[in-house]
């Protein structure tokens, strides 16, 4: 918690020598002096960054949802809309990589793009800017019931090893019916998936944002302005994929 509280930018692990391998894809360099306060008492691994090397594409199926009430405002909506197109070119969009499924909720509901549908890059971010800003109600519960089926297997989720499912729900907290926007989000983490709230707003409500997200908090809750935050969570769905072991089948090279 320390060392994420300091936002080192990367998991970090301990070690001795110039060099550090944490397994057969993560490999980078020990420099004690670049972790602020433990300079005099060890040695430790940064085994992310440039020297970070990894045999495998990044593969997630992302969801994330857009709050378009009115208590968000145009700005911090709009705020969104530049959050999203920003996160969804770091995750290596495409057909056999990171699916993408996108809503825009207030009063009413709007699927903007789903995981088995629209695979490449420059469709993803045409169709983040048809979003519409409502300024209407919260309906919190109903967008993340909508992300629901947009992640069932029938929909486009998939079962393959290797694919990190992850929903990203931004929003000020202010939901219409909070403890129903709680339980809609307590069924997508029960079905495996990784659920990050992102604050946004001048007073974002944290107990709301908190309670929606996956345990840890510190690590699955953080404000849209903090991109550093979102570089270690998206740094953490890649050391995952780059860890775990790929099937290949016979005859395959």
């Amino acid at each position: 918690m320390f060392l994420r509280q300091l936002q080192c930018g990367s998991e970090l692990y301990s070690g001795e020598g110039p060099i550090c391998q944490y397994n057969a894809t993560h490999q980078g360099t020990c420099s004690a002096g670049s972790i602020k306060g433990l300079e005099d008492s060890s040695t430790y691994c940064s085994c992310t960054g440039s020297e970070n090397t990894c045999s495998q594409d990044l593969k997630m199926d992302l969801g994330i949802v857009l709050d378009a009430s009115g208590s968000v405002g145009q700005s911090n909506y709009q705020f969104q809309l530049n959050f999203t197109k920003d996160v969804i070119q770091r995750v290596n969009v495409g057909l056999n990589t990171t699916h993408v499924g996108i809503i825009n909720y207030s009063t009413d509901i709007q699927t903007l793009t789903r995981l088995n549908k629209d695979y490449s890059l420059v469709d993803k971010l045409r169709l983040v800017n048809q979003a519409v800003y409502y300024g209407g109600g919260t309906k919190t519960s109903l967008a993340l019931q909508q992300i629901d089926e947009i992640f069932s297997y029938k929909s486009g989720r998939r079962k393959s090893e290797g694919v990190t499912p992850v929903i990203f729900a931004i929003t000020d907290g202010a939901s219409d019916k909070e403890n129903l926007t709680i339980k809609a989000a307590n069924v997508l983490k029960q079905k495996g998936i990784s659920f990050g709230s992102v604050g946004v707003g001048d007073e974002p409500r944290l107990g709301e944002l908190h309670a929606i997200c996956s345990p840890p908090i510190y690590e699955n809750y953080f404000a849209i302005s903090n991109y550093t935050a979102l570089e270690q969570k998206l740094n953490q769905f890649t050391s995952k994929s780059c860890s775990e072991s790929t099937s290949v089948s016979s005859n395959a090279t």
